[in-house]
């Protein structure tokens, strides 16, 4: 695939903890992977635009969220060339080729669905994601248990999913993540916070008491405060993201 990496010089962010908000909208490095993704869903993937929340369809982009979580987890991960990153929960992410084809990682995404186009989970892919992204690998199983070696990964990322199961399933996700973890290794979650459109089970501050009994713990400077302009930018606010390290 080519490179068309941003020339923006890609640093992770000073506060990596924190809520996801509309300025990062602004921010050039947030702007460039923007528009890289949407590269890669449109002119390489041939990905469909997500059903109902794709704020400009035309630039394929599966949810409006996703424009300031899937940056995030890229500028957050810090990957080079060689490393092992999987995607929990995948579905249908940029992220998998985004690593594989742009950095040059060893790439693995899982989840229990990998095969429909169709509905919210798979719309990027036109179709089987393993011919889609052959460089990768495609492990269908459960995040919560996925069969994989110990200690394989230098990143495990997982974007807004664990809001969305029940408290023993996020559980048991964590501990896997912190098994799937290598040595020096980071886990990256977004997360919904709120918002009446959202199906949420599990709080974000659960999931920190969760992660820190699964043996991980914050890595990088944290600010939970939510914004206090959240009245004039609503629906901008409703995700967290997080960036543990082994205990």
């Amino acid at each position: 695939m080519p490179n068309t990496s941003p020339t923006v010089e890609l640093t992770a962010d000073t506060v990596p903890n924190r809520f996801l908000t509309a300025a990062d909208w602004n921010d050039p490095r947030y702007t460039a992977l923007r528009e890289e993704f949407n590269t890669l869903y449109r002119d390489e993937m041939g990905g469909k635009p997500h059903p109902t929340h794709a704020r400009f369809p035309e630039t394929i982009v599966t949810h409006w969220s996703r424009e300031w979580e899937y940056p995030w987890a890229v500028l957050n991960c810090e990957a080079e060339p060689g490393m092992r990153i999987v995607d929990l929960g995948c579905g249908g992410s940029p992220l998998i080729p985004y690593f594989a084809w742009r950095v040059g990682c060893k790439a693995t995404g899982v989840d229990l669905n990998l095969s429909s186009s169709e509905g919210q989970t798979l719309r990027g892919f036109p179709h089987d994601p393993s011919e889609v992204v052959p460089e990768a690998d495609w492990v269908i199983a459960s995040m919560a248990d996925t069969g994989l070696p110990d200690a394989s990964f230098d990143r495990v990322i997982c974007i807004s999913v664990l809001e969305h199961v029940g408290e023993d399933v996020a559980i048991a996700t964590l501990r896997e993540m912190r098994r799937l973890l290598a040595p020096g290794g980071r886990v990256l979650i977004t997360t919904d916070v709120d918002g009446a459109h959202r199906t949420l089970t599990t709080h974000y501050t659960r999931l920190l008491e969760l992660a820190a009994e699964a043996g991980l713990r914050l890595r990088g400077e944290t600010d939970f405060t939510p914004p206090t302009d959240r009245e004039s930018h609503r629906g901008t606010y409703d995700v967290v993201g997080m960036v543990f390290e082994a205990a």
